[in-house]
């Protein structure tokens, strides 16, 4: 009997191993089989003979294992088949399953494995390369939108800061001109206490109040602050003058006569007599 087992495409260290396996599992039945039978591996005369033809075509493998004889018998290393004798006239040999011989590859099948392989590697390195590409991309726009942020975070910073000073600048200018007026109306204020010199003194500090309260006034009215303050002295400038008292007229001088007896006057000055 011929069985024959048909493997493609393993590797030899898988192929090896297997074979093994399948030899061990047909010596252990056999060993099992002529237990039970009560034959004995030394009364068997039969020659049982193993051959494995290996051939390889392209990436296939063929094993066949051949195997003849009645009883079993074991061999030293444990690679031998066998076939079990039952009952002692002897049995007929176990079956073994068996498999078609390993089809070849043509060369027309094998460049098209060889094509499909070489366009999944493509497509697995596009895929990956796609991929990278991809996480680069995001990479890139991550740290450009934390620029952007940065450099709008900055601009906005730069733009509060500018504000600030042109707010600080407008108010240091208006208090510059505020001062300024207020100095001209000091000024004034200052000449018309020299001209008034009671301006300076108790009693005229009624009066000065008053000129203080009008220059608002007119201020209020949209007046500039220095000419509302020169309008509030001329207003109260008749307060400030002090009245004269008229002086008595003095008594005509007594006029000395031109004569005197013979004498008289001959010029203002020299006085003659006849």
């Amino acid at each position: 009997m011929k069985n024959t087992i048909a493997l493609k495409t393993l590797p030899r260290a898988a192929l090896t191993l297997f074979v093994c396996a399948a030899l061990w599992a047909v010596a252990a039945d056999a060993d099992a089989k002529g237990r039970r039978g009560g034959g004995s591996s030394s009364s068997s005369k039969n020659h049982n003979t193993t051959e494995q033809d290996t051939s390889s075509s392209g990436s296939s493998r063929t094993i066949s294992v051949r195997s003849s004889g009645s009883s079993s018998s074991s061999s030293s290393a444990g690679f031998a088949p066998a076939a079990a004798a039952a009952g002692g006239a002897g049995a007929a040999a176990a079956s073994q399953p068996t498999w078609g011989p390993a089809i070849p590859l043509t060369p027309e099948e094998e460049a098209k494995r060889l094509a499909a392989m070489t366009s999944y590697e493509r497509d697995q390195a596009e895929k990956l390369a796609e991929q990278k590409a991809a996480a680069e991309k995001r990479e890139a726009d991550r740290l450009a939108e934390e620029r952007a942020a940065s450099q709008r975070a900055l601009q906005k910073t730069n733009e509060e800061r500018a504000a600030a000073a042109r707010v600080a600048a407008e108010q240091e200018k208006k208090r510059r001109e505020e001062a300024a007026v207020a100095a001209e109306a000091d000024q004034i204020l200052q000449r018309a206490k020299a001209d008034y010199p009671l301006l300076k003194t108790a009693e005229g500090q009624v009066v000065l109040q008053q000129i203080l309260e009008k220059q608002k006034a007119l201020q209020a009215r949209g007046l500039y602050p220095s000419v509302a303050m020169v309008e509030a002295v001329a207003d109260h400038a008749h307060m400030l003058t002090p009245k004269v008292k008229p002086v008595a007229a003095a008594a005509p001088v007594a006029q000395a006569p031109k004569s005197l007896g013979g004498c008289r006057w001959i010029t203002p000055t020299q006085w003659g007599c006849n």
